[in-house]
């Protein structure tokens, strides 16, 4: 599902500063304050609480009214404990942080320190309070209670053009609006909370001409509403560490639930964070200039949102950037990462991308997904346990490059469709080096359509099962006018064929390649090698095609070509109806030329060659200790007839069971230069 939400942003993040509310009163009157039930006096606190004076607190709380704060004689206090009409000072504190906060800014900047209370009160820092720390005694303690505001009054409400400003050990909660907003100036926000926001927990953008940096430490940010963490306009950086974004909701017209949404040229780094049980992305860029870096963050159990918008691990688009290390994202819904349009790009490195879940319509679950002409470049990451698609790479543009990768375990969907490691079609293309594609369903490697191009090295394509119809399991599929090139590869265990090349079009291209230990089907069919088909060619150097089922090379098919030099083709196995184990199989018009290549130990016929039109071409060739049947009959070594051609020159056909030539049928035609034909057995029954 696309969409384009980059202009909305920004508009909500202004909307708060067209009417900017008069700063509350410094008077100094006592909120009502319900400070509980008298606590034990020496209660038995759990790991992570201590005793404070009879009452258990967070650790991090410290002891005493104010804790563990780095008082001096600048500091200003706040307790709203405290009796009203106080000068700020230790022994009188306000019981307003905003009248802390202007006191401080009045005396030139310095420390607020804010005792233990809930203080229902929105504050608002602007450039007079350059220099100025908002400290509360820790978060789990110190609560602005923000639902005192209205729908346009957020609970920390920043615009500090050029200047600084920082808050920590405070817990914002319940704000109608945004929970802290920063429009402009510098902001450092440490060990606090943003709950409960009614309209994103935290925004970050850019005011008139002044820059806006964000930084955040060891926060929260927990069941807001819409946006977790937003960042929007070219002038705004945001920087996150050890930061947790959780359980975002969706707005009141279930729409949005991101955990961080950055847009509009904006900047977001992001490191040792977790992102988790949002709903529609977990970590959503767009548009042209925005970034993002993720470093060791983890995005987990994003959900759909109310309006069936799928729920992204991270969702890129519209010319924005991501590039993630070390991360890992686990349990999303529909596709872990997704990236879209031209310009996109997704740089992954050492990051997990796995159990992507199906939507409730039992659909999706991909692991990767790059669209619309959009980049994807991953080195050493695990793509695993997905549904349907391991990594998806569709349309004209679209490129994707993968490096020491695993892609395993992919599944069907809940409805029986995919479970293919890659699949790259519509003309895009993939470049895949020192890859694992493995235990996949349907396909270890697909590639479809005219324009679409897959270059695979050094690559394995392992233990590719059929899907729930018990058929397919191709190890390579390439087919509608796609081309593949595989050097120095291996293509194992799978089941079917190991590579499976079909329809007008299509070619395929293999260097110093293994196909080998190919399966049949369940229902004791196919366990190809290679199987090129209807009208596609393939051409092979220097490979090994050992240990398969049926037939090692099948063609098939007029217009059909495959091209094969210094390979061998080795111990093809029949099936267990004893059908098959032929070396080369060509037949239906294909045409096969192969050169220097050794054909050795397989079963019934090393090559066999059928019907009109179908033409083999042999040079150096050496055909070689063909076996019988189960039967005991046929072990040829070169089996043609029904109208077929060979023409061989400078071959070796020895060491048959069989008729170490054998021809027959009208219009079959066979030639033979500078052959040798010793030592094979002639087959008595062949008829």
């Amino acid at each position: 599902m696309r969409r384009t939400l980059a202009p909305v942003l920004p508009l909500l993040l202004l909307a708060c500063h067209t009417d900017k509310r008069r700063k509350p009163s410094t008077a100094d009157t006592a909120p009502t304050h319900d400070t509980g039930p008298i606590p034990d006096t020496d209660p038995d606190c759990d790991t992570g609480y201590h005793d404070d004076d009879g009452e258990c607190v967070p650790a991090a709380c410290g002891t005493g009214t104010w804790g563990d704060l780095a008082v001096d004689e600048s500091t200003v206090y706040v307790d709203i404990a405290a009796a009203a009409g106080g000068d700020g000072s230790e022994a009188a504190p306000f019981t307003s942080i905003q009248a802390g906060l202007d006191a401080a800014a009045d005396a030139g900047a310095g420390m607020v320190a804010v005792a233990a209370g809930t203080y229902p009160e929105t504050l608002e820092l602007d450039r007079s309070h350059d220099g100025v720390h908002l400290a509360g005694r820790c978060r789990e303690l110190v609560v602005v209670d923000a639902s005192v505001g209205d729908g346009s009054t957020p609970g920390i409400d920043v615009d500090a053009k050029s200047s600084e400003v920082e808050v920590t050990g405070v817990t914002v909660s319940g704000s109608q609006f945004v929970g802290v907003l920063v429009g402009s100036g510098t902001m450092t926000i440490r060990d606090s909370a943003v709950l409960e926001s009614e309209y994103f927990g935290v925004g970050a953008y850019q005011a008139r001409s002044y820059s806006t940096t964000l930084t955040m430490e060891a926060c929260e940010i927990r069941g807001n509403a819409a946006v977790g963490v937003a960042a929007t306009h070219s002038g705004t950086s945001a920087n996150l560490r050890e930061t947790r974004i959780e359980d975002t909701q969706p707005d009141e017209s279930g729409d949005f639930g991101y955990g961080i949404h950055v847009s509009e040229g904006a900047s977001l780094d992001a490191e040792a964070c977790e992102v988790v049980g949002n709903t529609g992305s977990g970590v959503l860029a767009s548009g042209e200039g925005t970034s993002v870096t993720l470093r060791e963050t983890s995005i987990e159990d994003t959900q759909t949102n109310n309006t069936g918008e799928p729920g992204f691990g991270v969702y890129v688009y519209d010319g924005a950037s991501l590039d993630a290390e070390a991360c890992e994202l686990r349990k999303n819904t529909t596709t872990g990462v997704a990236a879209y349009d031209s310009g996109t790009s997704v740089t992954l490195r050492e990051t997990s991308i796995e159990d992507t879940q199906t939507d409730s319509n039992g659909a999706g679950g991909l692991g990767i997904t790059v669209s619309e002409g959009a980049n994807l470049d991953a080195e050493a990451c695990v793509v695993r346990g997905n549904s349907t698609m391991g990594v998806l790479a569709d349309d004209s543009g679209t490129s994707a490059t993968l490096r020491d990768t695993i892609i395993e375990g992919t599944q069907p969907d809940a409805h029986g469709n995919g479970g293919y490691g890659i699949e790259i079609w519509g003309g895009a293309s993939l470049d895949a080096e020192t890859c694992v594609v493995r235990g996949n369903i349907g396909a270890g490697v697909a590639a479809v359509h005219f324009d679409t191009s897959v270059t695979l090295w050094e690559t394995s394509i392992e233990d590719t099962q059929p899907g729930e119809n018990g058929e397919d399991g191709q190890g390579i599929y390439v087919y509608d006018g796609a081309t593949l090139c595989a050097e120095a590869c291996e293509v194992s265990g799978s089941s079917s064929t190991g590579v499976l090349a079909h329809d007008s079009g299509p070619s395929v291209t293999l260097r110093e390649t293994r196909i080998e230990g190919t399966k049949p089907l369940e229902h004791g069919e196919d366990g190809f090698g290679i199987h090129i088909q209807g009208g596609a060619s393939l051409d092979a150097e220097a490979c090994v095609v050992r240990g398969n089922t049926t037939v090692g090379v099948a063609a098939s098919d007029s217009d059909t070509s495959v091209t094969l030099r210094e390979t061998s083709i080795e111990d093809t196995k029949p099936l267990e109806n004893g059908e098959g184990g032929y070396g080369i199989e060509v037949f239906g018009g294909a045409s096969l030329d192969a050169e220097g290549c050794v054909v050795s130990g397989n079963t019934a016929a090393g090559l066999l060659a059928v019907q009109p039109g179908t033409s083999v071409t042999l040079w150096e060739t050496s055909i070689e200790d063909t076996q019988p049947d189960k039967s005991g009959d046929c072990g040829y070594g070169i089996d043609i007839y029904g109208g077929a051609s060979l023409d061989a020159e400078a071959c070796e056909i020895r060491a048959n069971e069989g008729d170490g030539v054998a021809a027959g049928g009208s219009n079959t035609t066979v030639t033979l230069r500078e052959t040798a034909i010793e030592n094979n057995q002639r087959d008595e029954n062949r008829e």
